[in-house]
């Protein structure tokens, strides 16, 4: 079973971040990714604060995925 983490974090300064993110190392690549987010009828996912469940399909250079998430808190 594949595992994923992702940490996430909203900055108010992005530019200053990204200077500090290139003195601790190079950059490589960029990506262009659209998420879909979608919510079943009987339940909204995004009610609850943090999130623990979705549905998405992201588009990605033709490489397009669905993807259900439930992390169990």
């Amino acid at each position: 079973m594949n595992q994923e983490v992702e940490i996430q974090a909203k900055i108010k300064n992005p530019k200053e971040v990204e200077a500090k993110l290139l003195k601790l190392g190079k950059f490589i690549k960029s990506r262009k990714q659209i998420d879909k987010y979608y919510v079943p009828f009987h339940k909204n996912f995004f009610k609850q604060n943090p999130i623990t469940e979705y549905l998405r399909v992201r588009y990605e250079n033709g490489s397009n995925h669905f993807n259900y998430s439930f992390l169990p808190f």
